[in-house]
């Protein structure tokens, strides 16, 4: 499997998840919108006061989740323009602990001083965090299609020398 084919599945379940968040309030079928508004209900708090609205109709999700998928989706477009920088796997976390911090600092202050964040502090620390998340996540889906098609398991070692599982 070459890496064009897992970075284009990935490209594609995060273009149908965009597609989802932006196309639910325009659904005329209610079933079909509650059903969305329900599926994305188990990654977002979806309250209506933290949510963009299209004529009348809230999007799938919050500002920074709107933002954080959004910006993943854009980092992924953008992602063969970036390849060619190499970050070692043992830094990939201290990254993303850095991308999150400003979501971190903009959540806790609110919780701590009781004032909801604005629209502009969730676009941006939700933005920052999809877009760097992507660039750091994609070499690493991209590995790994490569090394389940190509790596023998211990399975197949196992039927091939006797023993069992």
């Amino acid at each position: 499997m070459t890496g064009r084919l897992p970075y284009f599945i990935l490209l594609g379940f995060s273009l149908l998840w965009c597609t989802g968040i932006y196309v639910t309030p325009f659904l005329v079928t209610e079933q079909t919108a509650a059903f969305l508004y329900s599926v994305y209900n188990q990654v977002c708090h979806q309250l209506s006061d933290h949510t963009f609205h299209i004529h009348g109709s809230p999007l799938a999700v919050c500002i920074r989740c709107t933002a954080l998928y959004t910006a993943f989706l854009g980092g992924a477009l953008l992602y063969p323009l970036f390849r060619q920088y190499t970050i070692s796997i043992t830094s990939y976390r201290y990254y993303i602990i850095l991308l999150a911090v400003p979501m971190v600092v903009d959540v806790g202050a609110s919780w701590a001083t009781g004032y909801s964040s604005t629209a502009i502090s969730r676009i941006l620390s939700g933005g920052l965090f999809g877009f760097g998340a992507a660039l750091l996540l994609i070499p690493i889906f991209i590995e790994a299609g490569h090394q389940l098609t190509t790596q023998k398991t211990s399975y197949t070692f196992i039927k091939k020398h006797g023993g069992s599982v």
